[in-house]
């Protein structure tokens, strides 16, 4: 955040709403995962690309809104 100075109240909000929003949305895709992966009974080919799937999305995604946050 160029040339914006940051209070020591706005850094905290902006920690515990990330840690909370990362928290929340690591939880939100271990439900659908699980959901997901309940219907793909012996089928190891499809659960372990759908789990290398959802990780990279999840990360890609956190990683984006990680830096909205940020300012960049």
């Amino acid at each position: 955040m160029e040339g914006k100075t940051q209070t020591a109240g706005e850094a905290a909000r902006i920690s515990v709403q990330l840690s909370v929003g990362g928290a929340a949305f690591g939880i939100a895709v271990g439900i659908i995962a699980t959901l997901w992966l309940r219907f793909m009974f012996d089928n190891t080919h499809a659960e372990i690309t759908l789990t290398v799937r959802l990780l990279q999305h999840a990360l890609a995604r956190a990683s984006m809104t990680h830096d909205n946050k940020q300012g960049f």
